[in-house]
């Protein structure tokens, strides 16, 4: 048997960056030096061996080796949603922070 599936076989699924694509998300925020940083969205679904989305390990990862002392939180777990939600839900905490602060996080220019 081919390790190559068929044309049938193939499943058409969106890529998770397309915004039709349903999956599970976090939505996090960063914080360095003990100041607020950025608010992101994570696809729940990758992860390190430890459970940490793959994304937040990325930005924490450059960070460390910046030499920053940095910390993250999941602020909220989002299940069998759209990208385009999650996206949505990202940048509602943006204009939030926004309201509350007259600026854009740093990390979210």
């Amino acid at each position: 048997m081919s390790k190559n599936k068929s044309e049938e076989d193939k499943v058409d699924k969106p890529h998770k960056n397309s915004n039709h694509a349903i999956g599970n998300f976090v939505i996090y925020g960063i914080w360095v030096l003990g100041r607020f940083w950025k608010f992101g969205k994570a696809d729940a679904d990758r992860t390190t061996k430890d459970g940490t989305p793959i994304r937040i390990h990325q930005q924490m990862a450059q960070l460390y080796r910046l030499g920053l002392d940095a910390f993250y939180r999941i602020l909220e777990e989002m299940k069998n949603v759209t990208t385009k939600k999650a996206k949505e839900k990202e940048n509602e905490y943006i204009k939030e922070y926004k309201r509350r602060n007259s600026k854009n996080p740093s990390g979210n220019p």
